[in-house]
């Protein structure tokens, strides 16, 4: 589950600093999906990550932003109830913000002569690659395949 310990790993790091005493990550209603009757191995495996932060002493929506932007960059085809929420005001200024994260990975398998080597499938980049203008020629197999203006 490397979504899982990113998260954990990001949330630990700057700007927010969340120490261990004051973050608890979880899974919870995990689920494995394959092809049934399929050469293909591979697997997906889909879970709810609950992210407890305690004692927040910080405006919530500071916690709101950060985890919409982790979503963003690592969930990136989420729906839009994939970020859900709850907060306890323990006094005027601290908070405990829960979050549950519909999270999704997938694995390759592939058979090698040791054994089975599983990969995990990191999402496409949502951001192309973006040209800059003038004439662009695509090349395959050393032949000119395709030219194009390409316009600002």
């Amino acid at each position: 589950m490397n979504k899982l310990a990113r998260l954990l790993a990001d949330l630990g790091a700057a700007p927010l600093k969340l120490s261990a005493d004051h973050l608890l990550i979880f899974t919870e209603a995990g689920s494995l999906t394959q092809e049934p009757r399929h050469e293909n191995q591979d697997f997906a495996i889909r879970y709810t990550a609950m992210v407890l932060v305690s004692n927040w002493s910080k405006d919530p929506l500071v916690l709101f932003y950060f985890v919409a932007r982790w979503m963003a960059r690592n969930e990136r085809n989420h729906g839009p109830d994939a970020i859900q929420w709850e907060a306890d005001l323990l006094d005027r200024q601290t908070y405990d913000v829960t979050f549950s994260l519909d999270l999704s990975e997938v694995v390759v398998v592939e058979q090698q002569a040791e054994g089975v080597q599983l990969t995990p499938v990191t999402d496409p980049d949502p951001n192309p690659i973006t040209l800059p203008s003038g004439e662009w020629q695509v090349f395959v197999n050393d032949s000119l395949f395709m030219v194009w203006d390409k316009l600002e």
